[in-house]
């Protein structure tokens, strides 16, 4: 998501699909390197770390498309802030869930189980998002639902781990307050993707919508209709012409001469 976001903004697709993987991966490194020190009430930490993701994660595109409106000039910094925090919190998750399991899985069978489950999960949301989850949802609304399988999961791990978490009704607040906000802003996701393009284009927005292959707004102002994909200009009422003449021109110069 942030990704694609960062493709919308900056352009140039493929850099910006490479270097914000690439921070992200790094990042997970960072978290599994970190996980080494936490060695009390690891489902505990599991939990927080899951409402962090949660929260974080979630709200991720939102937080980018209001950047991108009224703070420009931070963007790029908050972009790649926000994916090493959460690649970091991600790093940390996956080797405590192995070391909570391994109470009860032998330690070949673990590592084969959770790597599987990890990777065919990345291929089916990789399949999902361009297809599915993105034209049908938006982006805003796609990180919101992930940041809500998150706090499912974190719910999950509260109730599995009931008799191992101590404060449990400071953790259950954390998590209700923690899905209330993710659903705020599910409510709240079209007024505040509008309220982010209003703020960027300079006229007002008559259409805007997701395909599976780009973000297309259509603004109309004083200049007439103007076509934007991906943030960047298409075409202008007022001068279209002069792109699309000289295609057809040629042609029909030809005709006539056959």
């Amino acid at each position: 998501a942030a990704a694609a976001l960062a493709s919308y903004v900056l352009g140039d697709s493929v850099l910006q699909f490479s270097t914000v993987i690439g921070t992200y991966l790094f990042a997970m490194g960072i978290g599994s390197w970190l996980s080494r020190h936490i060695e009390r009430q690891l489902p505990a930490q599991f939990l927080r770390i899951e409402l962090l993701i949660a929260l974080i994660g979630g709200l991720l595109p939102a937080l980018l498309f209001l950047a991108n409106a009224y703070l420009p000039g931070a963007f790029r910094g908050l972009l790649y802030g926000l994916v090493l925090l959460v690649g970091t919190l991600v790093g940390l998750e996956i080797p405590l869930v192995m070391r909570i399991l391994r109470r009860h899985v032998v330690l070949k069978d673990l590592v084969s189980q959770v790597l599987t489950f990890d990777y065919l999960g990345a291929l089916a949301v990789s399949i999902a998002f361009p297809l599915w989850l993105v034209p049908q949802l938006g982006l805003a609304r796609t990180g919101l639902l992930f940041g809500l399988m998150n706090a499912a999961v974190a719910f999950w791990a509260l109730w599995l781990f009931r008799h191992e978490i101590r404060a449990r009704a400071a953790h259950a607040a954390s998590a209700v307050l923690v899905l209330a906000a993710l659903l705020v802003a599910w409510a709240l996701a079209d007024r505040i993707t509008t309220a982010a393009e209003d703020r960027f284009f300079e006229d007002k927005v008559v259409l805007a919508e997701t395909s599976p292959w780009q973000r297309i707004v259509l603004t109309r102002g004083a200049q007439g209709h103007r076509l934007f994909l991906n943030g960047n200009l298409q075409f202008a009422e007022s001068d279209e012409y002069r792109y699309h003449e000289a295609l057809v021109h040629p042609v029909m110069s030809a005709y006539a001469r056959g």
